[in-house]
């Protein structure tokens, strides 16, 4: 496996499975809730539903 860290700061694990014909890609990020102010309140969990589950119903939340 390969670690890279590009200038941005965004880290990338690499590997290879030879006997693989297709590509994950998983996105995790070191924040949510617990880094929101009182004005951004909600916004991790707004984003989660955009980014995850492909819809946008304000009753969900």
């Amino acid at each position: 496996m390969r670690k890279l860290c590009l200038s941005n700061g965004l880290r990338l694990l690499i590997d290879k499975i030879p006997y693989a014909k297709s590509v994950s890609i998983g996105v995790m990020v070191h924040v949510g809730t617990e880094h929101e102010t009182k004005e951004t309140n909600g916004i991790a969990h707004f984003i989660e539903h955009l980014l995850f589950k492909n819809q946008l119903n304000f009753s969900d939340m």
